[in-house]
């Protein structure tokens, strides 16, 4: 099902926050290539990689598993930055119950650029720049008074769509964990401080350099 780049005879002693992304229709349409990536030093670390055919929590956590155990208990692992696949989210959250998750903030925007562009053709450039700071200012907000400022200017403040309205609130308010609601928003559950846990981008960079 998985092939782990760890051996148990050269386990890690480390503190690591991981950073996972998820390459689809790798070689076959079918399948989903995801990478498990870590910084030692400023340096980016493979730590594994795994082909699946199957996207489902219960898939995801028999390979996490797995790799928790490979790497034993002499790994600890603090931060998860990730995107918003939800099945991934409930599996890890299994798996490594004390780590932080984080969404990537690339993957975020990039998902709002992409809708804007796809499903809003008639909104101007200058409002389409609005709402995308929106939804920058929500990602890095530090306060939950500031959040829901940008919310609610997002909502009613810069004439954004109706339809983007929806989508916003159905796919980034009501869905993922840490967005679950604006009222019970907790920063550092959503974004980090630390800006080498923005995006898991580093898992990419390595397949591309």
């Amino acid at each position: 099902m998985c092939s782990t780049l760890i051996e148990s005879r050269h386990r890690l002693k480390l503190n690591l926050s991981l950073f996972i992304d998820g390459t689809h229709s790798f070689i076959a349409k079918s399948n989903t290539l995801i990478t498990v990536s870590c910084l030692v030093r400023g340096n980016a670390m493979v730590l594994a990689a795994f082909i699946t055919k199957l996207k489902t929590t219960q898939a995801y956590t028999d390979i996490f598993a797995e790799l928790r155990d490979v790497t034993g208990n002499s790994t600890i692992v603090n931060n998860i930055v990730l995107d918003a696949e939800l099945a991934l989210w409930s599996s890890l959250s299994d798996v490594y119950p004390t780590a932080r998750l984080h969404l990537c903030k690339f993957h975020f925007l990039d998902a709002i650029r992409r809708r804007l562009t796809q499903h809003h053709h008639t909104v101007d450039t200058k409002k389409r720049e609005l709402i995308m700071q929106c939804c920058r200012n929500m990602f890095v907000a530090a306060h939950r008074d500031v959040f829901i400022d940008e919310w609610t200017k997002l909502q009613s403040g810069i004439g954004t769509p109706r339809e983007f309205i929806k989508y916003f609130k159905h796919q980034w308010i009501g869905t993922l964990p840490e967005m679950e609601s604006i009222h019970r928003w907790a920063r550092h559950t959503f974004v980090s401080s630390d800006p080498s846990l923005d995006t898991n981008n580093v898992s990419e960079a390595i397949f591309t350099t």
